[in-house]
């Protein structure tokens, strides 16, 4: 009802910040609203979804938390990959990345704040990559996702943003478009800031 209202009633649409972006090696074409993500990230919402069918979970309400729960369990499996790139001019190159993604707003599944610097009012693309994550500092980076909100201190986390942005990860790795499964295959994109009219409740 509430959706149907603010279509109704508001006066105008309101102009969001999304991101359109084309795969190179498939040339499928697609938008993300938040955010797109590689390795880690991936591998907790695959998970994720698995226990979406589960129905304990579903039974006692505890729906949001199963991106929680695929998080910890994915753990012990952390892949390590090399990502490069460029964002603008800025070109970049990693040997031991866990973790890529790209955002457009700072939480990831159920609400996990992975990035508190990103916000869709910024208007950019930010490219988040974990890197060189070892057992050692496994429990600090949690600290700053779970507790402290402090990500942006970690040494094991950078950050870029721009306008316009290419990723390429050579080794088959799985993937997810705003919570949607990307099958395990390498990684060639093309990602570019765009914007979409949304009808938002006041």
């Amino acid at each position: 009802r509430e959706i149907i209202e603010t279509m109704l009633f508001s006066d105008s649409p309101v102009s969001i910040p999304i991101f359109t972006y084309k795969n190179l090696i498939t040339e499928r074409q697609g938008l993300i609203l938040n955010n797109m993500g590689y390795g880690f990230d991936a591998e907790a919402n695959f998970r994720a979804q698995n226990l979406l069918d589960n129905s304990f979970l579903n039974k006692f309400g505890l729906r949001k938390l199963s991106y929680l729960i695929g998080l910890l369990v994915s753990l012990p499996n952390i892949r390590h990959f090399d990502v490069s790139g460029e964002i603008d001019n800025h070109q970049f190159h990693y040997n031991d990345v866990s973790l890529a993604t790209i955002m457009n707003s700072p939480t990831l599944g159920g609400g996990i704040n992975i990035d508190q610097l990103t916000k869709p009012e910024n208007n950019e693309i930010a490219l988040v990559i974990y890197h060189e994550i070892k057992w050692s500092s496994i429990f600090d980076i949690l600290a700053k996702v779970l507790v402290t909100n402090k990500t942006y201190e970690s040494k094991n986390i950078d950050r870029f943003t721009g306008q316009n942005l290419r990723l390429s990860i050579t080794d088959p790795i799985r993937g997810h478009v705003d919570g949607e499964v990307i099958p395990e295959m390498p990684v060639n994109i093309e990602v570019t800031l765009s914007s979409y009219p949304f009808y938002l409740p006041k």
